[in-house]
């Protein structure tokens, strides 16, 4: 006999008690837990991107336009704030239902056994994305007074493209430290099982890497995306707080993320261009700097899609922003796409109208301009009943969400700034926990069937 459980029904200790009387004697089952709220999608998208996104459309009436830091024309009005807000919420709706649907009635699904750890696995993803390190830095490994330099900001500039520029397929390579990362997690703390020490040495080692590369080729994306999945299984699986002030700051750790924000991107900001440029001009303090730049950074984004959509032909249907990948395909096959869908209409409004430094074109309309309308919101709702779908395994242990929610969970904060799943870095990643996810699976079958 299966006993049917469903998440919104279980408090955290009755969650970590949950398992499926099913399965065999001495196998531990995938346990059900309650998520925080910021982890699942569509309360995510409904307390705060979408507050956020309403809060942003008016900062020109309550702080004026200059606090946009636009330094062109404003092209975000209403029309494009209905739009955006359809969007929106046409995703938080199917993640809802999705997330309803697999809750609800994915209990009766079989459960299996915990997969065993894919050391193989892993440990090519680790190496891979070390070696891959190691060729892009090797101009900072054997003169560490560039390094230095990248922190001091050296003749008024950043050495970082210039002493380690990118590599095609070798930087490529470095996103498969989120996957051997999330791989790491995900067997320790979601299944329980030992991990080998040196795969621990790997993830130090990997996560210095990662923060280098945050500031060498000012890549703060690059540490967002490495520590998410991190964030994500350890408060869906690991921290329970109770009571008192642990839960305050699990349940508020998105507002506390909202300064984390300002925190992080000041640090990286005050070596990219505050010591360099913006500070020698005088006029603002640097906490009054970094308030107005983080501001701009993601109001800008979202005039430069509100601007694409007023001034540009739409839909051009290049895929430029839900399948950027495609345009980046190696072995020649990304050239022969693009010249056969021809130039977006982004180029040349980007390289005219937005601001060099603010040149994101936001993921909140640049699914329409890829698709139209209807285009869009089939983007949205497919994107958001996903996420929906995989937090719920997620929450569970089990299936391909347990691999696929951490790596994806980062879609949604991008939102303002660009669409990260149609972008090539997310591909290599998304394909990796596809394929990871199907050997194991295949094992399983295969051990069934010799029972």
């Amino acid at each position: 006999m299966r006993t049917r459980l469903a998440i919104h029904d279980l408090s955290a200790p009755q969650a970590a008690r949950a398992v499926d009387v099913g399965t065999a004697e001495g196998i531990r089952a995938p346990v059900s837990r309650k998520l925080p709220w910021w982890i699942v999608p569509h309360r995510l998208m409904a307390f705060l991107i979408v507050p956020l996104f309403c809060i942003l459309f008016m900062i020109p009436e309550v702080l004026s336009d200059d606090a946009t830091h636009v330094r062109f024309k404003l092209y975000f009005d209403g029309t494009a704030f209905a739009l955006g807000g359809i969007f929106l919420l046409t995703l938080c709706a199917f993640a809802w239902l999705f997330f309803l649907a697999n809750d609800r009635y994915g209990a009766n699904r079989r459960s299996e056994p915990d997969p065993a750890y894919p050391f193989a696995i892993a440990e090519a993803a680790a190496l891979l994305t070390l070696a891959a390190y190691f060729l892009a830095f090797r101009g900072f490994i054997v003169n560490p007074g560039a390094a230095l330099s990248l922190f001091v900001g050296a003749d008024g500039s950043f050495l970082g493209h210039t002493v380690a520029p990118k590599i095609a397929g070798v930087t490529s390579l470095t996103q498969l430290g989120v996957v051997f990362a999330t791989l790491v997690m995900t067997w320790r703390f979601v299944y329980g099982q030992v991990v080998p020490r040196r795969h621990w040495v790997y993830l130090i080692v990997i996560l210095a890497f990662t923060v280098f590369r945050s500031f060498a080729w000012t890549e703060r994306l690059s540490l967002i995306e490495f520590a998410a999945p991190i964030a994500v299984i350890a408060f869906g699986h690991v921290i329970r707080p109770s009571s008192g002030l642990r839960k305050v700051v699990v349940v508020g750790l998105p507002f506390f993320g909202v300064v984390a924000v300002f925190v992080l991107f000041g640090i990286t900001e005050y070596f990219r261009s505050w010591i360099t440029f913006y500070g020698k001009e005088g006029g603002n303090s640097f906490v009054e700097f970094v308030v107005r730049r983080v501001l701009g950074y993601y109001y800008t984004s979202l005039n430069n899609g509100a601007g694409l959509l007023r001034l540009t032909q739409w839909p051009d249907y290049t895929f430029i922003h839900t399948a950027h990948w495609l345009h980046q395909f190696p072995l020649g096959i990304g050239t022969v796409l693009s010249d056969s869908l021809g130039r977006p209409a982004s180029d040349g409004f980007l390289l005219r109208y937005a601001d060099p430094e603010f040149s994101n074109p936001s993921g909140v309309f640049t699914a329409i301009l890829d698709l139209g309308v209807g285009g869009a919101l089939w983007y949205a709702a497919i994107w958001g009943g996903l996420l929906g779908y995989w937090s719920v395994d997620f929450a569970r242990g089990r299936g391909l969400g347990v691999l696929m929610f951490p790596v994806t969970f980062i879609s949604l904060p991008e939102i303002f700034r660009f669409l990260y799943l149609g972008n090539s870095r997310a591909f290599l990643i998304v394909v990796a926990m596809l394929m990871i996810h199907l050997v194991i699976r295949g094992r399983a079958v295969r051990g069934r069937r010799r029972v």
